[in-house]
C-alpha cells in the first residue's frame, strides 16, 4: 500500500492478520488502533490514581511504624479496610464499564470491549460472582455480592448469565453455555492480551437467550 504520510509517499508492506483477507485485516488493524487510542486517553488518569495510592500507602506505612500496641493496630486495620472499600467505590464511579441493576437490587458490572473486561477484573472483589460465556469471545460480567455470594438469588444469577450470553458469540444461537465462579478464582496471566483471563472452580449454566 502507499504511505501517504511519508515525504515520498513510499510503498510499504503490511502483513495480513492470520486467517483474514485484506479488507478484514484492515478492519482488524483499525479496531486495534481505536482500542489503543481509548486506552491511551485513560492512561493519565490511571497513572495519577496509582500515584495517589502510592502516596497513601507510604503514609500508612509510616503510621504503622509508630503503632505501639495491639489495640491501636486493630483500629488502624479497621480504618484501612474502610478506606479500601471507599477507594474501590470511587474507582467504580469513575469507571466506564457498563452497569445494570437486577430486580433483587444487586449491581451488575459488564465490559463492552477487551479493555473494559480487564477493568471488570480490577474492580472485582474476591466474593463477587464473575461470569463469562464458555469457550467464546464475550463480555466479562460481575455480580456485586456485598461479601455474601450465597445470598444472590438464582434469578439474579440467571439474569447475569443471560446478559453474558447475549454479549458473546452465542447471541445469534439463542442458547448459551455460561461459566460462573467467584472473582477470587479469576486470574489474568502476566503479559496476556486485553480481556484474556484464566479461571477455576467454575460451574456452567446452559440457558436460553430468548
Amino acid at each position: 500500500v502507499t504511505d501517504y504520510y511519508s515525504p515520498n509517499q513510499e510503498r510499504v508492506r503490511i502483513p495480513l492478520v492470520s486467517g483474514l483477507g485484506p479488507k478484514a485485516s484492515a478492519e482488524e488493524y483499525f479496531a486495534r488502533y481505536r482500542k489503543a487510542r481509548r486506552a491511551a486517553a485513560r492512561l493519565p488518569a490511571l497513572v495519577e490514581a496509582a500515584r495517589r495510592d502510592v502516596e497513601h500507602l507510604s503514609a500508612e506505612l509510616q503510621r504503622l511504624d509508630s503503632v505501639s500496641d495491639l489495640a491501636e493496630l486493630a483500629a488502624m486495620a479497621e480504618q484501612l479496610g474502610l478506606s479500601d472499600q471507599q477507594q474501590r467505590s470511587r474507582e467504580e464511579s469513575r469507571s466506564s464499564v457498563g452497569r445494570a441493576a437486577t430486580p433483587s437490587g444487586h449491581v451488575i458490572l459488564f465490559g463492552r470491549n477487551a479493555e473494559e473486561n480487564d477493568e471488570i477484573l480490577r474492580l472485582a472483589r474476591p466474593s463477587d460472582i464473575w461470569l463469562h460465556a464458555r469457550g467464546v469471545h464475550g463480555a466479562h460480567v460481575l455480580i456485586r455480592t456485598n461479601g455474601t455470594p450465597e445470598s444472590v438469588p438464582r434469578e439474579t444469577l440467571l439474569w447475569a448469565a443471560r446478559l453474558a450470553g447475549k454479549m458473546s458469540d452465542y447471541r445469534r444461537d439463542g442458547v448459551a453455555d455460561v461459566d460462573y465462579t467467584l472473582a477470587r478464582y479469576v486470574r489474568k496471566p502476566r503479559g496476556s492480551p486485553p480481556g484474556f483471563v484464566t479461571y477455576t472452580h467454575q460451574k456452567t449454566l446452559h440457558l436460553s437467550l430468548e
